[in-house]
């Protein structure tokens, strides 16, 4: 099952990559790095004052703005595949006594296929740049983590696993941190689209 897991992850990330052109993600197994590593002295007598944090890509990838968006196109979609498919079109707005014919109806679905569009077009255009930060996020983590293993040495492996022998290993962490990650974008930013597109196909063919 988790080797399933691994596969379909594996694919979603590769359907993620394809929206940033000329970005490459690094394949390679992520070491697990602990408290034993801050000691190391860098290139030109630098030293790095803690780790690469894979928490800081696990981080909420949408803004305010953003989550308000997709709230508002998540609804409409809701209610516009209601529509579609239940015919909930209301006849009658009690409040005023208004009687809604045929032709209100009607106008009635084009304004809420206007609305998903709105809401979907203003989704996209927030969603592209917190997908860009949420990836400048990860980048900057697998850049910090190749400086990080630049200097890597013997002494380096011998204190890990010395730390690693009184306190455990948490290389699940490291282990998961991407397909977790991945799985969370496609979540985010693709399930309100599909139903908005759910929601407009419903409508259309009604």
């Amino acid at each position: 099952m988790v080797v399933v897991m691994q596969a379909l992850f594996e694919v979603a990330l590769h359907l993620i990559d394809g929206f940033v052109p000329g970005h490459t993600v690094l394949r390679e197994e992520v070491p697990v790095l602990t408290m034993a590593h801050r000691s190391n002295k860098r290139k030109g007598g630098l030293s790095v004052a803690s780790d690469p944090d894979p928490t800081s890509f696990l981080e909420d990838p949408l803004s305010a703005v953003c989550r308000k968006e997709r709230r508002n196109l998540l609804a409409a979609g809701v209610i516009g595949v209601l529509v579609g498919q239940a015919d909930l079109v209301p006849t009658k707005v009690a409040g005023f006594g208004i009687i809604l014919g045929q032709p209100q109806q009607n106008w009635f679905v084009w304004v809420l296929m206007a609305q998903i569009v709105y809401f979907a077009a203003a989704f996209i255009l927030y969603g592209i740049a917190d997908y860009l930060i949420f990836r400048k996020k990860y980048y900057d983590y697998m850049e910090a983590l190749e400086q990080r293993m630049d200097g890597w040495c013997e002494e380096d492996q011998r204190r890990y696993d010395e730390i690693r022998s009184r306190i455990g290993d948490i290389h699940w962490v490291y282990r998961w941190s991407r397909p977790a990650a991945v799985a969370r974008a496609l979540f985010e930013f693709s399930l309100p689209v599909i139903i908005a597109l759910a929601g407009l196909c419903s409508l259309a063919l009604k």
